[in-house]
């Protein structure tokens, strides 16, 4: 049902999924909306030792937490649109994946239920769910922020302005050259910055034993 696209649920459903694939610790990459997903996650479940995110403000609850977190403009009223025209799929495309982006990706933003993201907003402008800024600032996990340079969606002096005493390496990550996906538009660059993020997150819970005893009680 449409009202099961609501973000504590959405959280709830992985959160599930982990359970069931018995997984105590694991770091997780949240992409856009999937990070807003990935913060919430994090609020809940103790099995998430650390998180990425990419494309995704940790925004205040209600639409100024919003307004504040992400740019203005005509193209972001598409996250909100049930029914996509072709010329949506266009731009919703280009928005997420910049110029060209492939036919595969348009095909998958055309099926996509546009339920999702209009019950998606909703849920994000009612403030449903944690409060995500205060869930980041008071993190006990490595948190990293990897964005493209030319990330148009979020703010990114939003990012600067946080307080997160558990940032990874101390500061946010730029991918030169990328704009909303950077792991699309630089693979290689992002994905080294992913495996050191894992890596340093499987360390962590390696020498963290009341970290892990907690997941395996």
């Amino acid at each position: 049902m449409a009202e099961n696209y609501s973000l504590p649920n959405l959280a709830q459903t992985v959160g599930e999924v982990i359970d069931t694939l018995r997984l105590r610790s694991l770091a997780v990459y949240g992409w856009s909306l999937g990070g807003h997903i990935g913060i919430e996650l994090m609020s809940f479940h103790p099995g998430v030792a650390g998180l990425m995110l990419g494309g995704t403000p940790p925004l205040s609850r209600g639409p100024l937490g919003m307004f504040r977190g992400f740019h203005a403009g005509w193209d972001m009223l598409l996250a909100s649109k049930a029914t996509f025209t072709e010329r949506d799929v266009e731009r919703f495309g280009h928005m997420c994946f910049g110029d060209n982006p492939p036919a595969e990706f348009l095909n998958d933003i055309r099926r996509a239920d546009g339920r999702c993201r209009t019950q998606f907003s909703r849920s994000m402008l009612r403030g449903e769910g944690a409060d995500q800024r205060r869930v980041v600032e008071a993190a006990t996990v490595p948190v990293a922020f990897v964005n493209g340079e030319h990330e148009k969606i979020l703010r990114l002096s939003y990012l600067s302005g946080m307080h997160c005493p558990t940032l990874w390496e101390g500061h946010g990550h730029l991918v030169a050259e990328a704009g909303h996906s950077p792991f699309y538009q630089r693979p290689d660059a992002f994905n080294a910055l992913l495996a050191r993020f894992a890596g340093d997150v499987a360390m962590a819970v390696a020498n963290a034993p009341m970290f892990a005893a907690r997941r395996a009680g």
